[in-house]
């Protein structure tokens, strides 16, 4: 998960955003879906993209988590 996460900042996330979305929605994810960090569809490029898209106001955070 550190790693996924560090990928996503250095794709130009921000921080505290993407530990947002990591640690509470991507996380809940995972267990439920009981998968790893790895077996998910979404890279830390996309991740990165989906929070510039809500910072930036192009989509809401509830879209975004659809």
């Amino acid at each position: 998960v550190a790693e996924f996460f560090d990928a996503t900042i250095t794709n130009g996330a921000d921080i505290k955003l993407a530990a947002n979305w990591i640690m509470g929605d991507i996380a809940a994810y995972l267990k439920n879906e009981k998968l790893s960090i790895n077996e998910i569809k979404l890279t830390p490029h996309e991740l990165a993209e989906l929070i510039a898209s809500i910072k930036g106001g192009t989509i809401s955070g509830k879209i975004g988590k659809e």
